[in-house]
């Protein structure tokens, strides 16, 4: 009775491996966390402000991606500690490229992209380099590939949990407020709203302010701004 049930696991495994191969990401797996960032509460942003959201964003992922590493070791504990060393050596070059922006769109200003998933691609191009060719059809490498998908919400969940606590200031009146979703209706999905609260600080588009009557009194700066 036991065989059957380990030749349909193989037979699964395989299946796996085949989708991975063909680059499906197996199953019906995302094979990547997508993240959105909406910049909300006017229709111009003062360019400090979109550079440190972005900056912001971009650290909780890398600090994510980083702490990955442990978690890939933790289930391969035959990798040598020379390839785990060079593995957090290499991670460390890229900070600043865990978010890759792919798109730009209008509604306030959203921007698109995806998780780089360092932590993934710096082990399998360090591991691969003691293997050669004979890497891409290891047993490693697939157990890689399919670690790397399982823990798509785990990421995710944690990406939130960090975005959260960075966003979060627990003030009444915040220049800033901030909303972290984490979606899976089919793909992963991070989703960073920052509503500017306070405009006092931005000023008015041209076409604003050298316009007469209502326009320009719109634009007027609030007392005390400069």
């Amino acid at each position: 009775m036991d065989a059957p049930e380990s030749e349909d696991k193989d037979e699964a495994e395989e299946e796996e491996d085949r989708k991975l191969a063909e680059g499906k990401g197996g199953t019906s797996e995302p094979a990547e966390i997508g993240i959105r960032v909406r910049l909300t509460g006017t229709h111009h942003f003062p360019t400090m402000f979109v550079a440190q959201s972005l900056a912001m964003v971009e650290d909780e992922v890398f600090a994510v991606e980083y702490e990955e590493l442990a978690a890939i070791f933790a289930e391969f504990p035959d990798i040598s500690s020379v390839v785990r060393d060079a593995c957090y050596e290499r991670i460390r070059r890229y900070e600043g490229g865990a978010l890759l922006l792919e798109d730009a769109a209008k509604g306030s200003l959203i921007l698109g992209g995806a998780a780089a998933a360092l932590a993934y691609w710096i082990v399998e191009n360090t591991v691969g380099e003691s293997f050669k060719e004979a890497w891409k059809g290891s047993d490693l490498h697939q157990k890689l590939r399919r670690l790397f998908l399982s823990r798509i919400d785990a990421r995710g969940n944690e990406l939130k949990r960090r975005l959260d606590e960075r966003f979060f200031k627990p003030v009444k009146d915040p220049t800033v407020v901030a909303r972290v979703t984490f979606e899976r209706n089919g793909n992963a999905l991070i989703d960073v709203e920052l509503r500017l609260a306070k405009l006092d600080r931005v000023p008015p588009a041209p076409s604003e302010w050298i316009g007469s009557g209502e326009e320009k009194k719109r634009a007027q700066p609030e007392p005390g701004s400069p």
